[in-house]
């Protein structure tokens, strides 16, 4: 279905996006035309903004100029800005909203030279129907067992693995040790943890203690699970001129990776998906902070194969036929 053409309009002036199928080859194309004879041959600038709005509470949004270029006014003329330097296109998602915002101005600064500003919220494409839910698609439920984990990585990956199991433990047991007994000890005698905070607030040693060994202990097992990952080695494989609209490639040309060891009963799987980034604000006064957050939407499954043997240093983008395109 064709899409149809944004327009803005001023003092005869007149701005619209083209419909899709009447833009540039990868590029966005906007129509400027004018009937008003004060205007023509006035040098103009024209410039994309990326919009981003974080619906998140507090969230903190951004506007960027992608791209500028100055004209002269005609009465009619195309500019066609590359996906290249757009950043992004319009995008309706769970937690960002992006938007372009196309500003023509005038550049001699007299009242003849008009400022238009023209908004494009809705996104061209459509999603496709086979959309699940990401965070699944990506990181399907495993039986995790560590022991047969740890055997089958090199052994110099073994002996990180098992010395960051016991840094971890032994950490986490002291921290603990050290909120238990500034918990419960004379005012005073205190190892480590106060009874209150920097604005002068009373706070639980103990429950600062399990929150500082669990941050710990996370990022440990972060560690831990790259250790364990070391039966293989994966890599992404950059696309010459990014990802835009129209992209057509074999599955197999996006990755690289082979096994260190035998795997046996595997299931190959290429998904894509968008991931949506941006920060928002939490606390208040000096526990003031910007977080960022990173969440997998609209995941898309493009290939799945079951594979019973693939011997050690085969290569998985092999695995891949050539009829797999997205």
């Amino acid at each position: 279905m064709p899409s149809q053409p944004y327009q803005t309009a001023t003092n005869g002036t007149k701005i619209r996006c083209l419909p899709r199928e009447e833009w540039e080859p990868g590029s966005i194309t906007w129509e400027i035309t004018s009937n008003d004879s004060k205007v023509i041959g006035k040098p103009f600038s024209f410039s994309i903004f990326t919009k981003v709005k974080v619906t998140q509470s507090r969230g903190i949004h951004s506007r960027i100029r992608a791209h500028k270029r100055d004209f002269t006014m005609q009465q009619s003329q195309n500019l066609s800005v590359p996906f290249s330097q757009l950043k992004a296109l319009p995008y309706q998602g769970k937690s960002i909203q992006i938007a372009l915002e196309a500003i023509l101005e005038g550049r001699s600064k007299t009242k003849h030279t008009p400022k238009i500003i023209h908004h494009l919220e809705k996104p061209f494409f459509q999603r496709a129907p086979q959309v699940r839910d990401a965070a699944d698609l990506i990181e399907p439920k495993d039986i995790f067992n560590f022991r047969k984990n740890l055997q089958v990585i090199p052994f110099h990956n073994q002996i990180i693995t098992l010395g960051l199991t016991l840094i971890g433990l032994v950490v986490v047991t002291i921290i603990n040790i050290v909120g238990v007994h500034d918990q419960f000890c004379i005012d005073g005698q205190q190892y480590l943890l106060s009874r209150t905070d920097s604005d002068g607030d009373p706070q639980s040693p103990f429950l600062v203690a399990l929150g500082a060994s669990g941050a710990f202990g996370a990022a440990i097992w972060m560690l831990i699970k790259a250790q364990l990952r070391r039966y293989m080695h994966l890599e992404k494989r950059p696309i010459a001129g990014g990802l835009v609209p129209g992209l057509v490639c074999r599955a197999g040309d996006l990755f690289y990776g082979k096994s260190r060891i035998d795997l046996k009963n595997i299931k190959l799987r290429v998904v894509a998906c968008n991931q949506e980034k941006g920060q928002r604000v939490e606390g208040d006064g000096s526990n003031r902070r910007t977080v960022s957050f990173s969440n997998p939407v609209q995941g898309l499954l493009i290939f799945e194969k079951h594979i019973d043997l693939s011997a050690a240093s085969q290569s998985f983008g092999a695995l891949v036929p050539r009829r797999s395109l997205f």
